[in-house]
């Protein structure tokens, strides 16, 4: 769970633990679910918490509560105590609704198309990355990215350049669902990676698609 995300609290619910920083949620999964104490819940801040995990000697980590309502991390001869901090984690959590039967099975071509349509330092207004149907298009009202998917069709979101770099730090991902101003990406080891969604009715997909709709592309020799 070593992940380089920068969320503000890191909290665990159920056999999972999730990081959370109001845009970006990610959530691994607690192979070894011995290694927690029992009723382990609470919030405690990210930075601070994978400093350590990123020094402990061994894989395996056990999670005790001590008397004082800490976290007690220990690996071998190291041992750790976090503070936990106040944070509504049962809010935010129930905020970022995960239906497991409404997974969209992603094309290997659905990364890719992600990183065809990557602008660099893309300011305006709209920046990121928008998804609809068979295409991902990228624009800065100058220049315009779009990449055909071959099979997959999807339904439209849009995201901020910031939270589709984090995303793409994933080379793998294998499944997609969007519930209400949040879409879901899981990946091959069960990781779930949740980007909070822009207005997509701000965005000019139609306008974009009738440009590039109406030129005429040639193949020189």
């Amino acid at each position: 769970i070593g992940l380089g995300i920068p969320a503000e609290p890191l909290f665990r619910s159920s056999i999972r633990i999730f990081a959370y920083n109001d845009m970006i949620s990610v959530s691994v999964p607690i192979e070894n679910t011995e290694m927690l104490a029992e009723n382990l819940e609470g919030a405690v801040r990210a930075e601070e918490f994978f400093k350590i995990i990123n020094k402990m000697p061994n894989e395996e980590i056990l999670f005790e509560v001590s008397d004082n309502q800490t976290w007690i991390l220990k690996s071998g001869r190291a041992k750790a105590e976090l503070a936990l901090v106040e944070f509504d984690y049962e809010k935010r959590l129930n905020e970022i609704q995960i239906e497991n039967e409404n997974w969209i099975e992603l094309d290997d071509d659905f990364v890719t198309g992600l990183n065809v349509c990557k602008m660099a330092r893309n300011t305006t207004p709209l920046s990121g990355t928008f998804i609809k149907g068979k295409y991902i298009m990228s624009t800065d009202g100058y220049q315009i990215n779009r990449f055909t998917m071959k099979d997959c069709e999807l339904p439209e979101f849009w995201v901020s350049d910031k939270s589709m770099a984090e995303l793409l730090k994933f080379t793998k991902l294998n499944m997609i669902q969007i519930q209400n101003n949040w879409v879901h990406f899981k990946s091959e080891n069960d990781i779930v990676f949740s980007l909070k969604t822009l207005v997509t009715t701000k965005y000019p997909f139609d306008a974009c698609c009738k440009l590039l709709d109406g030129v005429e592309f040639y193949i020189i020799m």
